[in-house]
């Protein structure tokens, strides 16, 4: 084998599986527990101000590090990150690997600063379905798609109405009218108007799914 030739990944850029191998690190603070129980676990109690001032110290180094690829969720003494994987490069795996060994020794040199008992880190990896995420991805892009071709004058009210009943409410009243009218074609017409005719159309839709779901006298 020539050691110069050019590596080519196994798997395809345009490669789909229904699962992604992603990688997770959690860490949280050790000796928490018993401080917070000096407290009767009461976060307002006068003996739970140390360990307050820890948890705010905590959740503002891990703020520090949250990045678009190094996304971060806190849950009092604890906080996980998690990144999906490539299967054609080792570039995220070690990017990830790197900013939760600086995470974890930030917050071990915080602690060691003060005295305090430091922090535990956990990293594993495995499989993760795409299923519900790739059914919310669907049903929005579905719902742009109504947004535009009734905005177009390509479908009636009635049209998108009977269109729409296939769409969960959920998903409809998550998305704004400025979320909406960010992925339309650029406007035509009066931009006050068409933000006006998307406001009374997501409304209509709302109430048409409420009632839809929920008859009257049931």
């Amino acid at each position: 084998m020539n050691p110069s030739a050019k590596h080519s990944p196994l798997v395809r850029k345009s490669a789909s599986f229904p699962f992604q191998i992603a990688v997770v690190c959690w860490i949280d603070l050790l000796g928490y527990g018993a401080m917070i129980a000096e407290a009767d676990f009461n976060p307002l109690h006068p003996k739970a101000s140390e360990a307050m001032q820890r948890l705010r110290r905590f959740h503002a180094i891990v703020a520090s590090h949250s990045f678009r690829h190094f996304p971060t969720l806190v849950m009092n003494d604890g906080a996980v990150a998690y990144r999906d994987l490539s299967l054609r490069s080792r570039g995220p795996t070690f990017e990830f690997l790197m900013r939760a060994w600086n995470l974890f020794n930030n917050i071990k040199d915080d602690e060691a600063a003060r005295g305090l008992p430091g922090a535990r880190v956990v990293l594993a990896t495995g499989f993760r379905m795409r299923g519900r995420r790739a059914g919310m991805d669907a049903t929005a892009a579905q719902f742009r798609s109504l947004m535009r071709r009734y905005q177009d004058g390509e479908i009636a009210p009635e049209q998108a109405m009977r269109e729409a009943a296939s769409i969960r409410q959920r998903s409809i009243s998550s998305l704004t009218c400025k979320q909406i009218l960010h992925f339309q074609r650029p406007m035509s017409q009066n931009l006050a108007a068409q933000k006006a005719a998307c406001l009374e159309l997501t409304s209509s839709l709302i109430s048409h799914f409420s009632i839809h779901r929920h008859p009257r006298g049931s």
